[in-house]
């Protein structure tokens, strides 16, 4: 299923193709582009503005995976923005002063430099 063949309000379609799942078999998988999750986040999230439902969930979970991909590549420019945008929604879905929000962003960065293909290239 193509993420335009989904409705942003259908989460369970949304989680099932984008979820944490496909994440880890990108995170595990070399032999996949770097941007083959992006590349879907990135249309997902299309949508989620498209269709102004910035509000929900899917639209935090898309904007997370954008951070944990970029921290997983290590493309320090795009988890920046990446990292602001997921922080900002965090902030708006949970308070500004939640305890959870440091928590999540710390999950992000974990995901530093994770994909095999970018420890081997950050390594020489």
């Amino acid at each position: 299923m193509q993420p335009s063949q989904t409705s942003a309000g259908g989460g369970s379609e949304m989680q099932e193709y984008i979820g944490e799942a496909q994440f880890n078999k990108w995170l595990k998988n070399p032999s996949l582009p770097e941007d083959h999750l992006t590349t879907h986040v990135t249309a997902m999230l299309e949508l989620i503005k498209t269709e102004r439902l910035q509000g929900t969930g899917e639209y935090v979970r898309c904007l997370e995976l954008k951070a944990q991909s970029a921290s997983a590549t290590g493309s320090v420019s795009s988890l920046a923005t990446a990292t602001q945008a997921y922080e900002v929604a965090l902030s708006t879905q949970l308070g500004v002063t939640s305890p959870c929000i440091g928590d999540r962003l710390s999950a992000v960065r974990a995901c530093y430099l994770k994909r095999p293909a970018n420890r081997r290239r950050h390594q020489s």
